[in-house]
């Protein structure tokens, strides 16, 4: 009973909030981004982690090649690496498809 006095209460409720944005200009958003420390902390930590995963990309080919001596498993290993990077761009959707609180 509780339900469907729910669902009737806001089956037609709408939100009529109007919000007008404005555009910002590129000086002021990077002397924003300079005093966001949070931000660039987050920036570093992705700068790093390209930096580190373009250095392994790199080194992956000589080391499978001359230590492992199979060049073989290059496409393998490339494989798996583009894997996880797919796998981190799903990690956003599959939290909001697990998430609790629906946004």
């Amino acid at each position: 009973m509780a339900m469907i006095m729910f669902f009737v209460a806001f089956a037609d409720l709408r939100e009529n909030a109007a919000v007008k944005t404005k555009s910002v200009p590129i000086a002021k958003s990077f002397a924003a981004i300079k005093r966001n420390w949070p931000w660039m902390l987050v920036v570093a930590a992705n700068l790093c982690y390209w930096i580190g995963l373009n250095i392994r990309s790199a080194t992956l080919i000589f080391y499978l090649q001359y230590n492992l001596d199979s060049k073989d498993l290059v496409p393998l290993i490339n494989g798996l690496t583009s894997l996880q990077l797919i796998s981190m761009v799903l990690i956003p959707l599959f939290a909001r498809k697990l998430s609790k609180i629906r946004s």
